[in-house]
């Protein structure tokens, strides 16, 4: 507990919150940076499986996986 209140004083957000955008940013880059597909990009980012991924995706980005991957891609 101790621990969990400290990050989040210091971070300003939770362990869990902090990990789950981490690993959203990380599917960004691979979305943006490779041709893989959908399924893969989210268990490389560390999701049990692609529903969770595009679940938790577009709530912190506005956007599914897709989209962003066609906004995005250079």
């Amino acid at each position: 507990f101790h621990f969990s209140r400290e990050f989040k004083r210091t971070t300003g957000k939770t362990p869990h919150q902090y990990l789950m955008k981490f690993r959203v940013d990380r599917a960004k880059t691979l979305l943006a940076q490779s041709e893989m597909p959908l399924i893969e990009v989210g268990l490389r980012s560390g999701f049990s499986h692609q529903s969770h991924f595009t679940r938790l995706f577009r709530r912190l980005t506005g956007t599914t996986p897709q989209a962003y991957r066609v906004l995005f891609q250079t």
